[in-house]
């Protein structure tokens, strides 16, 4: 479960030892367990690595994170493997046209990309209304072999 907002894939995502791993003394704890593990975008992976973040698990997938300034958040787990019960609704309070985007069944569709490129245009595209979005042109192919540089200019 990524630290709270973060919306990297989990495909992209680090797996992070909730305890660390004693390699002096292994029977300390920090074991490669599902109850130890978290998977982490790389950057908040470092930030939790470095004491910015701590993180401690609190049970039924559940992580409670301390941020820099002190303030506790919990989160829970998401997605085909979580108990569908402790889903939090992740769309109260939003306008209902966002609600529609972001639950549209295209816009889930798209959730399947696994690159920082795929869930940026996820985010722009839920997000950012579609008159505020612009994108550039595809580009088009050079056709190959058509300039005679041996040829008067322009080239």
């Amino acid at each position: 479960m990524p630290i709270p907002n973060c919306a990297a894939a989990a495909a992209t995502c680090d797996l992070d030892h909730t305890i660390p791993f004693d390699h002096d003394h292994p029977e300390r704890g920090g074991l490669t367990t599902e109850s130890n593990l978290a998977c982490l975008c790389r950057t908040h992976h470092r930030l939790e690595t470095l004491g910015y973040w701590s993180v401690r698990q609190i049970g039924e997938g559940r992580l409670e994170w301390l941020d820099p300034t002190g303030r506790a958040t919990i989160t829970h787990p998401r997605g085909p493997f979580a108990d569908p019960e402790m889903q939090p609704d992740l769309t109260a309070g939003l306008d209902d046209r966002l609600t529609a985007r972001l639950t549209d069944a295209r816009t889930l569709a798209r959730l399947n990309y696994s690159t920082a490129e795929g869930d940026l245009d996820y985010l722009l595209d839920s997000l950012i209304p579609a008159r505020h979005r612009r994108r550039p042109a595809p580009r088009t192919s050079c056709p190959v072999g058509t300039i005679d540089y041996d040829g008067a200019p322009p080239f």
